[in-house]
């Protein structure tokens, strides 16, 4: 697979490939990425990693989804964020290893679903996950990767298989899939989860808890009913909804009229997190394949994440905003309908920089023989409604139609302002199309890239730390920083630096030996902003 062509776009309409791309004055398209032969079906598998790097700006995975046999060639490219994108990836990762049987290589499809964006080994840099769904049969291989310097570990540091594994109990088929998932149990590991698909009795998510190292045996087996009146593992995000400083983990239901209309269920994080559900939520039968869910961030200003369900076959699809909080609700606050008859897909964060988390949806739908993907932006407030923000379409032709695709990507360009991408591989289509993918902003024209992202973003090692540990940050200009711990109640533990810094990076030694045991937080903060790492302190 040749390396692809990143192009940077200013104008406001453009032709890209075979479709029209019509940004709106809000939202503003700076560069799309196209595969390079036919049958690439760039898109069908992509993520934001987070910052894997350690240089505070996103960066972006792209892994391979191309036509065909490729047993061992297969590579996934990894694209670190810069002022300028750049047209060639920093880290081509390779396929680790291959399934050989009687002499023969078979094809893993190595990078089908890749994911990331959680520090799983407590480093303080971003991990993320590259799955082979075909590994040993179809059973499946997830594969996480450590962040670093340039570049990161570009060996696994450690591979999750599907048969043989703690959890799978029958040969077969798993549609397996890794995601990394927030801190759920406060010991300053995020986690990684296996979905596994509807094809096996084993069905769910199936959560391993991160560590330095970590083990390959899950700790939770998140699955619905028995009887599978309630299929979970459709899809997975996480975040805090109760309020509590614990992640919770919300797993998406497969559709099962008549038998249930179960969308999502709700696991609480805490020190020892259940495998039953402290909430479920109900859909309605207009979904014919799954649901998707999506934790945005806190839409609403209230202090408590929120989450967005959505349907992937309604016609139009539903939408249902549920609001965090202690208690949270089951009932919907906002629910509305799409606006074409198509599949959603779902994503979110600050994209206009207002402090309120806001939605991203895109509605797929095909009139005439095309593909029409309508992208629609919520944003958030104090008040919440169904009214599009921000609208547009991307029309494409038929041979370079289905399965569109949407990921948060973050702030990449270092300008203040979050991206995110919009891709459509092509996988409907009769043809073999090359596939693209589009990356937007809010950010204006006139925001000239800087280095503020980089003062942003402190490190902490090790983390957990039991006697000395280093701060670490980097600041672009000359200014003041202040440097806090604080204990789980808001109290602050400890001064760590208050004074004049010149541009570069800085260290800090901290003695926690007076500390008692227990989960931190690290603050900095500059003129510019303030970042906080969660810190956990042991003997």
């Amino acid at each position: 697979m040749k390396p692809m062509m990143l192009n940077v776009i200013s104008s406001a309409i453009i032709l890209a490939g075979n479709g029209t791309v019509m940004a709106s004055d809000s939202v503003r398209l700076v560069a799309t990425l196209q595969g390079e032969m036919p049958g690439d079906h760039l898109g069908g598998s992509m993520a934001g990693v987070g910052d894997v790097d350690g240089d505070g700006l996103a960066d972006f995975l792209v892994g391979d989804s191309r036509d065909g046999w490729h047993p061992g060639e297969r590579r996934c490219h990894l694209f670190f964020g810069k002022p300028h994108l750049s047209s060639v990836p920093d880290v081509v990762l390779e396929q680790p290893e291959v399934y050989s049987y009687e002499g023969r290589i078979y094809d893993d499809m190595f990078g089908a679903v890749v994911d990331g964006g959680k520090d799983i080994n407590g480093d303080g840099l971003d991990d993320f996950v590259i799955t082979s769904p075909e590994w040993f049969w179809a059973t499946g291989k997830v594969y996480l990767y450590h962040g670093g310097s340039f570049p990161p570990d570009e060996c696994p540091a450690i591979g999750i298989a599907g048969f043989g594994s703690s959890w799978m109990t029958l040969f077969w088929a798993t549609q397996l899939r890794g995601v990394l998932v927030a801190d759920v149990n406060m010991d300053g590991y995020g986690e990684l989860a296996c979905l596994v698909g509807e094809a096996t009795r084993d069905v769910g998510a199936y959560v391993y808890f991160g560590g330095a190292p970590m083990d390959s045996v899950h700790d939770l087996g998140l699955q619905g009913e028995p009887d599978f009146s309630v299929i979970l593992g459709a899809s997975l995000a996480s975040g805090d909804l109760n309020g509590d400083d614990y992640d919770d983990i919300v797993v998406g239901a497969y559709a099962n009229f008549p038998h249930s209309d179960d969308a999502a269920w709700v696991f609480w994080g805490g020190p020892d997190p259940a495998c039953s559900p402290g909430l479920r939520l109900k859909g309605g039968h207009d979904c014919d394949i799954f649901y998707r869910v999506c934790i945005p961030g806190d839409m609403n200003g209230d202090g408590y994440d929120d989450l967005v369900v959505g349907d992937s076959g309604g016609h139009p699809p539903w939408y249902r905003i549920y609001l965090g909080g202690e208690p949270m609700d089951s009932v919907p606050a906002v629910v509305w309908r799409g606006q074409v008859t198509g599949t959603v897909s779902l994503a979110g964060g600050d994209l206009n920089n207002d402090g309120f988390a806001d939605l991203i949806a895109v509605e797929e739908s095909h009139p005439g023989g095309t593909c029409v993907a309508t992208v629609l932006v919520f944003f958030g407030g104090t008040a919440l409604d169904s009214i599009p923000d921000v609208t547009y379409e991307v029309t494409f032709l038929a041979e370079d139609s289905g399965d569109l695709g949407l990921v948060w990507i973050g702030d990449a360009t270092g300008d203040g302002y979050a991206e995110f991408a919009l891709a459509n591989p092509g996988f409907g289509g009769w043809a073999r199309p090359r596939g693209e993918i589009y990356i937007y902003t809010m950010g204006p024209v006139s925001a000239v890239p800087s280095e503020v992202a980089r003062a942003l973003t402190v490190r902490i090692a090790p983390n957990p730390a039991a006697g000395q540990a280093v701060v670490s940050f980097s600041v672009s200009r000359s200014e003041r920083i202040r440097l806090g711990a604080y204990d789980p109640g808001g109290r602050r533990a400890g001064l760590l630096c208050d004074g004049l810094f010149t541009k570069g990076s800085h260290s800090i030694h901290w003695d926690t030996r007076g500390l008692s045991s227990g989960v931190y937080l690290i603050r900095l903060e500059t003129e510019t902003g303030t970042d906080s790492r969660r810190v956990v302190v042991g003997r």
